[in-house]
């Protein structure tokens, strides 16, 4: 069943085409990982709970990643067909 929807595309990139997010790195993967890890360690350390690279990693990650978004090129639009999807 084909729904036509009266509002706009979503602009989420320049000409309302999506951008090309990329991967993440084995880099980005190991510094998931031990976030939690030194995130403990350091509650053990002081006696109390501390998510201390928990929040600068919460606040700076996205920071990095908006940065790293801003340089790439759209995505190219996806491909539509004219025939409705029959269910």
């Amino acid at each position: 069943m084909s729904i036509a929807k009266p509002w706009k595309k979503t602009p989420w990139g320049e000409n309302g085409t999506p951008k090309r997010l990329p991967t993440g790195s084995p880099r980005v993967f190991l510094a998931c990982c031990a976030v939690p890890v030194t995130d403990l360690a350091l509650s053990l350390v002081c006696g109390f709970p501390a998510p201390l690279f928990s929040l600068l990693a919460t606040i700076g990650y996205p920071i990095w990643r908006f940065r790293q978004l801003r340089h790439l090129p759209a995505a190219p639009a996806p491909r539509r067909t004219s025939e409705p999807i029959q269910v």
